[in-house]
């Protein structure tokens, strides 16, 4: 169990760079339960959140 530190977390598969969930702590997936080949990263603002997104071509 992995549970985020920062406010806002994103949860997408490596592979096919599709977004799983993106979640803020007052998400009721807090803690998250990540699957075998995806990867999680967490933003202190949603801003930064975006950014990633954007920057990694990540679709939903």
């Amino acid at each position: 169990m992995k549970i985020p530190t920062k406010k806002y977390a994103l949860i997408y598969n490596g592979e096919s760079k599709m977004i799983i969930f993106k979640i803020n702590n007052n998400s009721p997936e807090y803690p998250t339960y990540p699957a075998n080949g995806t990867i999680g990263v967490e933003f202190d603002t949603e801003q930064e959140l975006d950014d990633y997104i954007s920057e990694n071509n990540l679709v939903e």
